[in-house]
């Protein structure tokens, strides 16, 4: 009689039978339990910090290849590359700006790197790579004179525009980062979003989403920027800034 045909029949336990097919089923549980407690336990290979054990700030081990991640702004983390230099994994990494470096390097500046239909009438707009640079650049100096700070963040809300893409590249060239928000989230939800992430600059696309920030607590926000859309005297607290001051 094989261990298959025995589990195969109704068992009675305590005076309640069992039907053939759970007893099956239940037999295979606890042989799945049983094995998974006499595997061998995998070595934990650690993460940048926690796990490992070691202060904030501290690198794992370049030769642990298991899963890295950071959460603080302050901390850092090396990229460590796959060992096969063939593969995509082990090819050089290199940052957004030096992406549009060779971009622009390799003299495909005046190539159409984003079109975008808007309007009335829904016309084709277009932006070459050098437009779209520039662009990036001068949003990037509005954001460091209006606070963003080195690692901190920038919130971007509103719906897919050449402006949200200028927008999450400018905080990268400012050596920032950029958390993207929802626009169906509620002024509660933003006020989460926008605290947690600590952002001090926040783009929105219209008043609507504007408002939603004007009723809210963000206390580390240095500026809102607008658009698409009117913005009220009232609605700004800060002080203007000439173009020049921007370069």
């Amino acid at each position: 009689m094989t261990l298959f045909s025995v589990l195969n029949q109704p068992i009675s336990i305590a005076g309640f039978e069992i039907p053939k097919g759970v007893t099956l089923t239940l037999g295979i549980l606890i042989a799945t339990v049983f094995f998974q407690m006499m595997l061998p336990k995998p070595k934990n290979k650690g993460h940048a910090y926690g796990e490992q054990g070691g202060p904030p700030g501290t690198v794992p081990d370049p030769s642990s290849r298991g899963r890295h991640f950071i959460t603080r702004k302050e901390d850092k983390l090396e990229i460590v590359p796959a060992k096969d230099e063939n593969s995509v994994g082990g090819q050089k990494a290199f940052t957004i700006p030096e992406c549009f470096g060779m971009i622009l390097d390799s003299k495909k500046g005046d190539k159409v790197a984003m079109r975008h239909e808007r309007g009335a009438d829904m016309k084709w707009s277009e932006w070459t790579w050098n437009e779209y640079h520039d662009q990036i650049r001068t949003a990037a100096k509005a954001m460091i004179k209006l606070g963003l700070e080195e690692n901190g963040c920038c919130n971007i809300i509103g719906f897919n525009s050449p402006e949200w893409f200028i927008a999450n590249c400018a905080a990268i060239f400012s050596n920032a980062k950029s958390a993207g928000i929802y626009t169906t989230n509620s002024p509660t939800a933003c006020e989460y979003v926008t605290n947690h992430s600590e952002a001090e600059i926040i783009v929105v696309e219209d008043r609507m989403q504007l408002d939603k920030f004007l009723s809210i607590k963000v206390p580390k926000v240095e500026a809102i920027i607008v658009y698409d859309g009117e913005v009220k005297a009232s609605d700004s607290k800060g002080k203007k800034i000439p173009g020049n001051d921007l370069e």
